[in-house]
């Protein structure tokens, strides 16, 4: 089991295959191919026969049973009578003979208790993965599982491997794929990982020495001892001065060095990518930042920007090398200055959004970008996301309330773009090159913001629509009525109305009935709010004659607004306390809205059934947060680490039908950084990674993350 000469970083990830590795689960594919066999007429095999045509999956085990040869295809028609008498057969047989290997649950305890992440990547269904994992008691151990639909390709392409590398937020050369076949140590040498061979289990009658894999293990113990023993290096001897030198420019107690200083840095807000940075730097002026870029820029170290760290895509967690910084800008957080005139702020990139907020409202001026997380998130952030928000139908994505921007480039070079400008034809407006990229092209320190006068009076109102089309039909409505007033509305399905009720008892539902869908909307204006509720009575008055509208409340006081926002506010932390879902940030045009949730929800419930579909969003700048919950009955855990890829794909595609975005206002981060592939063009491709080339040419900024 000796893995010789092994000069690679740690193993931090291990991708372990399923049949033949984990668990015997000859039994019951011989089983319900011998079922098959019985219905079509032909004769039975024996278990040692059948148990070498596994590996590939079942369609190609049913083509090698039909004609009992490794590469041999049964008759199309043969074929498709046989392959639905397989997939019913074994799901009746799954289980019920499957054995974990001996050393299988020791092997994974061992690893899970040393921190190395697990995936389970197979080629088996995914409705077949889920419960032969749950009734063996390996589910607990796995935080991510692929299975063979969860992609467009599965083993021995690559794919999986590098997909589950993602998920875990891994790179490759740390993770060691585990498996018996041919299968799995093609996609694994081809994913960039270590491959260890199991020397039992399904391989074709082939022997696994002959795939010439890094290491050969008879349990997942042996396995344990070698991915641990790779973790046992000694630091990299250079980088006790790169520290010394970090804290000469920012000072002793800005550098983090321990596991428990950095934890807060180290994990996104979701708890998906766990980050391992060689230190967290903080520091507190442009021009120590451009001191740490530089020192990074000349010894090549990668440089991860972090604000708030409330990242949705794990766009501001490091790798697990050590070998990775976090610069935090929580301590480079001032208004630097406000001009009312002019109406523009200077913030600094770590200012709390609500901090920026309050500075504009104390000055008598409205900063009109609005999240749920505005009490952590840093404008920074919501800069490096093109963040959008509630309020972006009136004014706008992040991009436009920003007129200039500060940034430390790569080489450590700080550009001054902080003008307050409105117009300036200069040449490239070069602040857009950063809006969105997520650090990855350079350090934002500052930025200048657009201020908007303080709306006099406003007006908050509730509608009850029957289907997504009416709450579409009614958009337009409030558009053509109140032009520029209307700033936001917002779509809310029943089912959020009913989580926010059960996790959040003192709501108040708008409404004595239910209705299928809600429409929130705010109006605001520069007139007192009495004019703006007459506005919004009016309105709603027009939209119930015309048949627009089921129903419809206007908050009467400015506790009424506040209790109807909440309905919406709340939907996201009453889906965390309800368990894990299958989040999605997904934009369509707000004329394609209706047929988009429609032919999803149609797609995800011909796929899993009873699924729920937890929809809402910015319905006015076509935005929707189209989140899917496991059936009733169905363990959320296991259900998201089973069915989230095939969800994604489902969801993913749907949008680009529309010709949508599959991330809105949320970025890609690692999250989705592969995923683009099969939504952008390969010009679109190109033309990105030479801007990154051009302005970062040794690849330090933030790396692995959008490209």
């Amino acid at each position: 089991m000796i893995l010789v000469g092994y000069g690679g970083p740690p193993l931090e990830a291990a991708l372990i295959d399923l049949d033949g590795t984990l668990l015997d689960t000859a039994g019951d594919l011989a089983a319900a191919i011998n079922r098959m066999l019985a219905e079509l007429g032909r004769p039975s095999h024996d278990v040692a026969l059948i148990a070498q045509y596994i590996g590939k999956g079942i369609p190609v085990l049913v083509h090698r049973s039909l004609t009992t040869t490794m590469h041999g295809e049964a008759e199309l028609e043969l074929f498709a009578r046989a392959l639905p008498l397989m997939e019913r057969f074994y799901a009746e047989e799954s289980g019920r003979s499957a054995v974990a290997y001996p050393g299988v649950l020791d092997g994974l305890e061992a690893m899970r208790s040393a921190g190395v992440r697990l995936a389970c990547v197979t080629n088996k269904a995914g409705r077949f993965t889920g419960e032969l994992l749950a009734q063996t008691g390996l589910a607990q151990y796995f935080d991510v599982v692929v299975s063979g639909d969860s992609l467009a390709r599965k083993k021995p392409d690559p794919l999986p491997f590098t997909h589950a590398c993602e998920r875990l937020g891994i790179a490759p050369d740390r993770a060691v794929v585990i498996g018996d076949s041919v299968n799995d140590f093609a996609a694994g040498f081809g994913a960039g990982c270590k491959v260890f061979a199991v020397n039992y289990g399904y391989n074709e009658g082939r022997a696994v020495a002959d795939s010439s894999p890094d290491a050969i293990v008879s349990s997942l113990t042996e396995a344990a001892t070698l991915i641990l023993s790779t973790r046992q290096q000694k630091e990299d001897p250079k980088m006790g001065p790169i520290i010394e030198r970090l804290r000469a420019i920012v000072g002793v107690e800005q550098v983090l060095t321990e596991p428990h200083d950095q934890e807060a840095y180290a994990t996104d807000w979701r708890r998906k990518f766990f980050g391992k940075p060689l230190a967290v730097v903080r520091p507190k002026s442009v021009k120590e930042v451009a001191a740490v870029v530089r020192l990074c820029n000349d010894e090549l170290i990668a440089i991860v920007p972090q604000g708030g760290n409330t990242s949705l895509c794990g766009g501001a967690t490091t790798d697990a090398s050590r070998s990775q910084i976090i610069i935090s800008l929580t301590r480079m957080n001032r208004v630097c200055s406000i001009d009312t005139a002019n109406n523009t702020m200077v913030v600094e990139a770590g200012c709390v959004l609500a901090k920026v907020q309050e500075a504009a409202r104390e000055a008598g001026r409205l900063f009109p970008l609005s999240l749920a997380s505005e009490g952590t998130c840093a404008i920074g952030g919501n800069l490096s996301t093109n963040a959008g928000g509630t309020a972006v139908l009136r004014y706008g994505n992040t991009r436009e309330l920003t007129l200039g921007l500060e940034v430390v480039l790569p080489d450590g070079e700080i550009w001054d773009g902080l003008r307050g400008l409105r117009k300036d034809n200069t040449g490239y407006d070069l602040k857009h090159l950063f809006i969105g990229a997520e650090g990855t092209l350079g350090v934002v320190t500052a930025i200048v913001l657009k201020l908007f006068p303080l709306p006099a009076g406003h007006a908050t109102m509730m509608v009850a629509v029957d289907t997504p089309a009416r709450a579409v039909e009614f958009l337009g409505f409030m558009q053509s009525r109140c032009g520029e007033r209307l700033t936001g509305i917002e779509l809310i399905s029943q089912l959020c109305i009913d989580l926010v009720a059960k996790h959040f008892p003192e709501t108040q539902r708008p409404f004595p009935e239910t209705h299928p869908q809600y429409v929130l909307v705010e109006l605001s204006d520069s007139q007192s709010g009495d004019t703006v509720r007459a506005l919004a009575e009016s309105v709603l008055e027009a939209a119930l004659g015309a048949g627009l509208i089921r129903d419809a409340v206007v908050a009467a006081s400015e506790a009424q607004s506040k209790s109807l926002w909440a309905l919406r506010d709340n939907v996201s932390e009453a889906q965390q306390k309800e368990g894990p879902n299958i989040k999605h940030d997904v934009s369509i045009p707000a004329s394609a809205i209706a047929g988009f949730i429609a032919t999803t929800n149609d797609a995800l419930r011909a796929a899993i059934p009873d699924v729920q579909l937890v929809t809402f969003g910015h319905i006015g700048d076509g935005n929707l947060h189209y989140n899917v919950a496991a059936p009733d009955g169905v363990d959320a855990h296991a259900f998201m680490k089973n069915e989230q890829d095939r969800v994604n794909l489902i969801v993913h595609d749907g949008a680009a039908r529309y010709r949508g975005s599959i991330s809105a206002e949320h970025g890609l981060g690692q999250l989705k950084r592969d995923e683009i592939l099969r939504y952008k063009s390969p010009v679109e491709m190109a033309m990105m990674r030479k801007i990154k080339a051009a302005l970062d040419p040794l690849g330090i900024m933030n790396p692995g993350k959008v490209l």
